[in-house]
């Protein structure tokens, strides 16, 4: 009889949560422990605020056992998968002492603060043999899944245009206002805009440079807009920022203007996503079933357990994201054009 893999997870906010529930849900694993510092966590109704509606549901922890140590959790343990929800500035460390106790990572995104923090991620992961990714939900999302197919398939002729968007009120929901404290989370380019970023290169490739423009309050960067510039006339920018009101809740989106087509979606809106042909009528296409969260997750177990065919995103593409949005910032901060 096969046996199944163990999961772990780590840090049980808002991201920790989904992540428990997700794995819960996922066929071949069994959630067996997890760890958060702040015992209330544990708490089966303890209830986390985040910027979005939570996909996955509630988690089941009836059976899961509880530590607030990780290094104890890890030795008592020794799981097969670590499910990393800690805040950014941890990522590095605690991937890397889970893979070196001989545990695979699903760490959630970005990968981590620097470049020299994401290599040594890859390398812990390249010398171990484990398999480690980073939790890009976005190249998941069914609409965002919809239109890498159609842009990879080319029925709707070349993109002219493209525009991303992912608007939020400022976070104030973090444990201790980590993601507030760009020393510690990357700031909202690092930690909310990276999404779009993520999916520009995962669509179109890595951009030749980059040129961006921010709205910095406080000293905090707390809006971004940038052009991605390729070796051609394709116009693909995207925003990100912490600057929407309370009431305004959040959204994401993207508008795709091609040469036979136009697409546009709204996350706040029903139907959220709509295709404009140039001859014929408007349309609501099918969708994959399921939310970015879960379908990530099944995807990484599928790859641990050798199920996965294709990889969908790499150690690499994730570290190059990061190097996207460093350059990103370093424009901002500039007010010049910077190579990537």
């Amino acid at each position: 009889m096969k046996t199944e893999m163990r999961v772990a997870v780590a840090g049980l906010g808002f991201m920790g949560r989904i992540h428990l529930a997700c794995w819960a849900g996922c066929r071949g694993v069994s959630v067996t422990a997890a760890c958060d510092p702040d015992r209330t966590a544990f708490n089966a109704g303890a209830r986390k605020k985040g910027n979005i509606r939570q996909f996955a549901g509630e988690p089941d922890i009836e059976n899961v056992r509880f530590y607030q140590s990780y290094d104890g959790m890890l030795e008592t343990e020794r799981p097969d998968i670590v499910s990393l929800a800690v805040p950014t500035f941890l990522h590095a460390d605690l991937a890397v002492k889970a893979i070196e106790s001989g545990s695979h990572v699903f760490c959630e995104k970005p990968m981590a603060l620097s470049l020299r923090q994401c290599d040594r991620m890859i390398d812990a992961a390249e010398k171990s043999g484990k398999e480690l990714m980073v939790g890009h939900c976005i190249r998941f999302w069914p609409e965002y899944r919809w239109l890498k197919g159609v842009l990879f398939g080319g029925e709707y002729g070349r993109v002219l245009t493209a525009r991303f968007s992912r608007l939020s009120a400022a976070p104030a929901w973090s444990s201790g206002g980590w993601l507030a404290n760009t020393a510690q989370s990357g700031g909202m380019a690092l930690d909310l805009h990276i999404h779009d970023s993520d999916f520009v290169q995962y669509t179109f490739g890595m951009p030749a440079a980059v040129s961006s423009h921010a709205v910095t309050i406080g000293g905090r960067m707390d809006h971004i807009d940038t052009r991605y510039i390729y070796d051609d006339e394709r116009l693909i920018t995207a925003e990100g920022s912490w600057l929407a009101s309370p009431s305004f809740n959040f959204r994401m989106g993207f508008s795709v203007l091609m040469e036979g087509a136009s697409a546009v979606y709204d996350c706040s809106r029903g139907p959220a996503l709509t295709v404009y042909p140039r001859q014929g009528h408007r349309f609501q296409p099918k969708l994959e079933g399921g939310d970015g969260y879960r379908r990530e997750i099944e995807y990484f177990a599928a790859v641990v357990s050798g199920r996965a065919i294709e990889r969908a995103i790499t150690p690499r593409q994730s570290r190059e994201s990061v190097r996207i949005v460093t350059a990103e910032t370093e424009s901002a901060a500039s007010g010049k054009v910077v190579r990537i």
